[in-house]
């Protein structure tokens, strides 16, 4: 498993780390439980700016506006629920409905 990277982002302390499907996890710091994952899709060779994933990059910046954007339309990191899901398309997030089990590890 990738090490976590501490973040803090409005008051909030959490942990990110990619998990082996490559989508973005961001953790509460008072959890071990999966809360909020961030995906994004392929971009084909035909499309501009293709080929390859959307965002090029991966910097502290972008996961601080993934936090954000899912705090300000629901996300609350300190309720013990389902994972909430975003997707990042076209440089914004989208809030994805999702079964919670696509997100399992195992």
């Amino acid at each position: 498993m990738a090490s976590l990277r501490k973040i803090v982002v409005d008051d909030h302390e959490l942990r990110w780390r990619f998990n082996r499907h490559d989508k973005l996890v961001v953790i509460p710091a008072a959890t071990s439980a999966p809360q909020l994952y961030v995906s994004w899709r392929f971009r084909e060779a035909t499309e501009p700016g293709g080929p390859g994933e959307e965002p090029h990059w991966v910097a502290p910046s972008f996961v601080a506006s993934a936090i954000r954007f899912a705090l300000h339309n629901g996300w609350d990191p300190a309720e013990n629920g389902p994972p909430f899901n975003l997707r990042y398309k076209e440089g914004q997030f989208l809030v994805e409905e999702k079964d919670a089990k696509a997100n399992d590890e195992h």
